[in-house]
């Protein structure tokens, strides 16, 4: 048996519990809810401490009440050694804060190749000034955890993807949870007093009295059945809970690619009747109320504040106190002799302890950077990301072995994408649009005298036709053989018809293996036809089919949308 208290530091109220934890279960002792006066939290925070008697319990455990940055990290293996050192290099980017001026706590998942880390990060300040107001009030908290982490209470390993939101009055806190871990967080400052500024808006009220009646005798119910007045307001309140909660669920079941089937409602904003039922209404999924084990009443804001308890006896918690924060840090040996000790052994170690942190620092960058490189190139060649030397190996002797048994040696590609693509546009024909009209209004060109006429940078003249020496196959394709006046083959130069430039505007091109998309809007159908002659010049490019083309605009802005679809062996 163990005894587990609990101090849940809210916007409106401080609410704290003490649990008695034995095998068979848990029993609440003591249940307590003070309201929070302006500039009045500390002096609420040691009244209810004296009430419960915290300052006798061993465990005690308090929500931050702090400013926090929630970030969900990847990394494209599973060895937690590596991990550790890499989050505060990945939060340096994304945090406005010195990663040293931050208490960093994290929960992770690893999945077969990857493991998705939660990371939640406090200011150092913030952490120690209420650790100290808290020690002040006559109580040592042995966990200091992020507001959203009682969250995992309510989920269990066999619970389906469950959403818990903790309904506060000036604070909302949403957490995701796939059996039973704790997947990702969000705080939105706003609550139920956005709900009473309303209906004191409405109803020209003291907002006191509104809460007073809120409390009472509000509630959600559907539109028309007895219309007040309030009812519109308390709706559409809701209304607008409701669609920042469906933004939190649709950002984490696009992230994790999971499919939320459970929510669970906690917290003083809970008790309002019909919010449980419009929320299912909403949401398409079970919507529950928080409760206690064992109890039959349904009260969300005490079993918000026994679920911050229980997290006393459980290893899994986000919790702030760590390093110089852990629970007897300030009384070790070592901190106290930390002055003498650095002072006598600092000028025998710097130059040593240095040169190895930033060696260890460089190789975890380069190796942080080549697992990197190493997941794009064999994505671009083997056509899928993988980290692993013995996967990449596999891959490899599988694909030499299948392309030997096609009668060929090379199974790597010709270009990569990006070399395709320069070649697309090269071989296009010009755009009309840009370089092959004149503008509106101008003067048209003035005819060429033959006998005035540029030379050719080949050096031909007007009239004469170039000599062809066919030096490569590719010229050679473009020769025919005939008959000359001596009665001797005589090898003559087959003139190919030049490109027109065309008016194309080029709205789609998808690169994938062994196929090349190409769709877009040209004037006419003849100009689909001097687009396909131009990609013909590719030379690793097999067949082109064009498809149906469409007609798109009415009148003067009419235009033909068409699609090419093109096999090749470039990649």
């Amino acid at each position: 048996m163990s005894m587990v208290g609990a101090i849940d530091i809210g916007s409106a109220t401080v609410s704290g519990c003490v649990l008695e934890i034995q095998r068979a279960g848990m029993k609440v002792l003591q249940y307590e809810t003070l309201p929070v006066e302006p500039e009045g939290k500390e002096e609420a925070i040691r009244s209810l401490i004296g009430r419960l008697n915290l300052a006798h319990v061993k465990q005690v455990v308090a929500n931050l009440d702090q400013p926090v940055f929630v970030r969900n990290l990847e990394f494209p293996f599973s060895d937690l050694k590596k991990i550790e050192p890499l989050i505060s290099y990945e939060l340096d980017d994304q945090i406005p804060m010195d990663v040293e001026d931050l208490v960093i706590t994290h929960g992770h998942t690893v999945s077969r190749d990857k493991t998705e880390v939660l990371v939640v990060a406090a200011a150092r300040e913030g952490v120690a000034q209420q650790l100290q107001m808290l020690s002040a009030c006559g109580v040592e908290v042995t966990k200091l955890v992020h507001p959203g982490n009682p969250a995992m209470f309510f989920s269990g390993p066999t619970d389906p993807c469950t959403v818990v939101i903790d309904l506060g009055a000036r604070v909302t806190h949403m957490a995701a949870l796939v059996r039973g871990t704790l997947r990702t967080l969000r705080s939105w400052t706003d609550g139920m007093e956005s709900m009473v500024a309303a209906l004191a808006r409405y109803s020209s009220q003291e907002e006191h009295q509104v809460r007073d009646w809120l409390s009472l005798q509000g509630r959600i119910t559907a539109p028309g059945q007895h219309e007040e007045g309030f009812e519109q307001v308390i709706r559409t309140e809701v209304e607008r809970f409701f669609e920042e909660w469906r933004r939190f669920i649709l950002s984490f079941q696009t992230r994790h690619q999971e499919t939320v089937e459970r929510v669970v409602l906690i917290g003083n904003g809970a008790r309002l009747p019909g919010l449980a039922t419009a929320a299912a209404s909403f949401f398409g999924v079970p919507v529950q109320v928080g409760m206690v084990p064992g109890e039959t009443l349904a009260d969300p804001k005490k079993a918000s504040v026994v679920a911050l308890a229980h997290l006393g006896v459980s290893g899994e918690a986000l919790n702030f106190r760590r390093g110089e924060f852990a629970l007897g840090a300030r009384d070790s040996l070592v901190k106290k002799k930390a002055l003498a000790v650095s002072l006598g052994l600092s000028f025998f170690f710097t130059m040593m302890v240095g040169s190895s942190l930033f060696t260890l620092w460089r190789l975890e960058k380069e190796e942080r950077d080549l697992l990197g490189l190493t997941g794009q190139l064999s994505s671009e060649v083997l056509g899928k990301q993988l980290f692993d030397p013995a996967a990449i190996k596999k891959q490899i002797k599988q694909k030499t072995s299948k392309t030997r048994a096609n009668g060929s040696d090379q199974f790597l590609p010709r270009m990569s994408a990006w070399v395709l693509l320069s070649q697309i546009s090269e071989k296009m024909p010009l755009n009309a649009a840009l370089e092959g009209d004149a503008a509106p209004g101008s003067a048209p060109p003035a005819p060429v005298d033959p006998a005035v006429a540029p030379v050719d940078p080949s050096g031909v003249k007007p009239g004469e036709k170039p000599e062809v020496k066919p030096e490569t196959r590719e010229e050679a394709k473009t020769l025919d053989k005939g008959v000359g006046e001596d009665g001797k083959d005589k090898t003559i130069a087959k003139k190919e018809e030049p490109i027109a430039p065309v008016r194309v505007d080029i709205q789609k091109i998808h690169v994938r293996p062994g196929k090349v998309s190409i769709g877009g809007v040209v004037n006419n159908a003849q100009e689909v036809d001097e687009i396909i002659r131009g990609l013909r010049r590719i030379p690793c490019f097999q067949e082109i089919a064009p498809g149906a083309i469409k007609t798109v605009g009415t009148g003067e802005e009419e235009k033909r949308e068409f699609s090419i679809e093109i096999t090749m062996d470039c990649i």
